[in-house]
């Protein structure tokens, strides 16, 4: 399956973007409540935060979702690695965020190169329609979160 790429500007400073998008631990608290997938998420590692943290996401269809942070890099880089499951293994994913400054504006390029499993494969299409408005939801949830906290 071919990867999804959003792109995104924050009218932030790159640190305050970094932040939130690599604080796993936090995305209860802004992640979309509309979405049509994602319900919440649970660290399950002694560490919260940086490299190697592991969480679950719980699904709405009765799923979840297995990941790791592979990559962090702040202020530029962050990635997780995840795979979901209803039994079995669905699909994987690499979620991959590059931030770039420029000045008071960061730039976000939000790429996520799934892997769909066994029979599942079948559903390719429904799948990237479902990452596709979701991840979009997410990004757009990100914004509103950087940017409509307190700046004094």
């Amino acid at each position: 399956m071919q990867p999804v790429n959003v792109e995104f500007a924050v009218d932030r400073p790159i640190d305050e973007v970094f932040e939130v998008i690599s604080d796993i631990a936090h995305y209860n608290e802004w992640a979309p409540h509309s979405s049509m997938v994602y319900l919440g998420t649970t660290i399950t590692s002694d560490k919260t935060k940086g490299l190697d943290t592991i969480f679950v996401d719980k699904m709405r269809f009765g799923g979840k979702s297995l990941g790791k942070i592979s990559r962090y890099d702040p202020p530029n880089r962050f990635a997780i690695d995840q795979t979901t499951y209803i039994v079995f293994p669905l699909f994987s994913a690499h979620i991959d965020y590059e931030l770039v400054s420029e000045g008071q504006t960061t730039r976000v390029s939000h790429t996520v190169t799934p892997q769909t499993q066994g029979l599942y494969k079948l559903l390719g299409p429904i799948h990237r329609y479902l990452l596709v408005k979701e991840r979009k939801a997410f990004c757009r949830a990100i914004v509103q979160k950087v940017e409509g906290q307190d700046q004094s």
